[in-house]
């Protein structure tokens, strides 16, 4: 198991150089968020009665409305969550049935492959749908408790003239990544087993919990090494799109073409690795 990082990454590495009908379904995934986004900022910019463009001052001008735009405001974050969740299920299924062996990502233009993928999704939405809303409520309420230290973290650093806010940024970003990626690994490996193993709901959640047991620093240090990088390649992307002015768009376009599919296949790459550990030290309690 000590070879869990390195193998890991290296597979995830070649499966992505494979597989580049992944990144096709990445950008998919891409149109779909940015349409949904789109669809949300005009809803609530129709509610609020101003240009709401999620950021900063968008927040202080809804709370310093009063009351009742504060508590619209966080049913809509709540509705948002959900809707996206319905988004989140769908695509999970897609990109981790796609990058199955004879999946949709070796072969984007086959017809056969699409029709699978579409029988699939049918059969398997509803399950997925009831994993994905409580692990992403989860996931909302921990950044929720994290945003405070996150604030005071950031204010002490800002205080610092020669800190650059990106860097800033930066640090803030990826002490929350880590902390979210330890809770992630005791039970982010339901999905594939959902989806490769296609059990109950439940069944994946206590499975995870098994299949991890003993090799939390293992796991945890693979994917913190893959967050690591992903800053360090968003930093970089950040830094580019402010300079061309289109910051926000780079670092979408990045994130949902290139590091969602990759982070799937690793996702992927760790549930079988483990998968075969336990086979091959006759450990029958995580079969």
């Amino acid at each position: 198991m000590k070879n869990i990082l390195k193998k890991s990454i290296k597979e995830t590495y070649q499966l992505g150089l494979k597989k580049p009908g992944i990144y096709f379904l990445g950008f998919l995934f891409f149109f779909a968020l940015s349409l949904y986004l789109f669809l949300i900022t005009a809803i609530m910019q129709h509610f609020f009665d101003f240009p709401f463009n999620w950021d900063s001052y968008s927040i202080n001008y809804i709370v310093g409305k009063g009351w009742l735009h504060i508590s619209l405001l966080f049913l809509m974050v709540f509705l948002n969550t959900i809707i996206f969740c319905f988004i989140g299920a769908f695509f999970t299924l897609v990109f981790f049935h796609s990058i199955k062996k004879d999946g949709l990502a070796e072969d984007i233009n086959s017809y056969l492959k699409w029709k699978k993928l579409a029988k699939f999704i049918s059969e398997g939405y509803i399950k997925m749908l009831l994993l994905f809303i409580p692990f992403t409520l989860v996931f909302l309420i921990v950044t929720l408790m994290l945003s405070l230290p996150s604030v005071l973290l950031w204010g002490v650093l800002a205080q610092s003239t020669q800190v650059n806010q990106l860097v800033i940024l930066f640090i803030v970003g990826l002490l929350d990544s880590l902390i979210l990626s330890g809770i992630f690994l005791k039970i982010g490996f339901s999905f594939p087993i959902l989806v490769y193993e296609k059990r109950e709901v439940i069944e994946s959640l206590k499975r995870s919990e098994r299949l991890t047991k003993g090799f939390f620093i293992e796991i945890w240090t693979t994917i913190t090494f893959f967050m690591f990088i992903v800053f360090v390649s968003n930093f970089l992307v950040s830094y580019v799109g402010m300079l061309l002015g289109y910051m926000t768009l780079l670092q979408f376009l990045f994130n949902s073409i290139l590091v969602v599919p990759l982070g799937f296949i690793l996702t992927t790459r760790i549930y079988l690795n483990l998968k075969e550990f336990a086979y091959h030290k006759n450990a029958p309690q995580v079969r």
